[in-house]
């Protein structure tokens, strides 16, 4: 019996800790209409634009922000 609760406990324990491990998203991926409902609703809500500069370039919707897909991992704290 002492083992079964010291094998509960420790489950219990770890699964505690895995909860504890996991970060938070610091970003969503929604669609247009969830995007406009949050620009309408969330001051911080914002639009990132993933495309390369040159696309950029030719043209964006006003207000967005430029990280090519290729730097959005070295660029994450911005």
């Amino acid at each position: 019996m002492r083992k079964q609760i010291l094998l509960l406990a420790l489950l219990l324990s770890i699964s505690v800790l895995a909860g504890c491990l996991g970060g938070e998203e610091k970003w969503e991926r929604v669609d247009a209409a969830e995007f406009h409902d949050l620009l309408s609703e969330d001051s911080n809500a914002f639009l990132l634009d993933v495309r390369t500069q040159s696309e950029w370039d030719d043209e964006h919707i006003a207000n967005s922000y430029l990280i090519p897909h290729d730097q959005i991992d070295a660029r994450s704290d911005e």
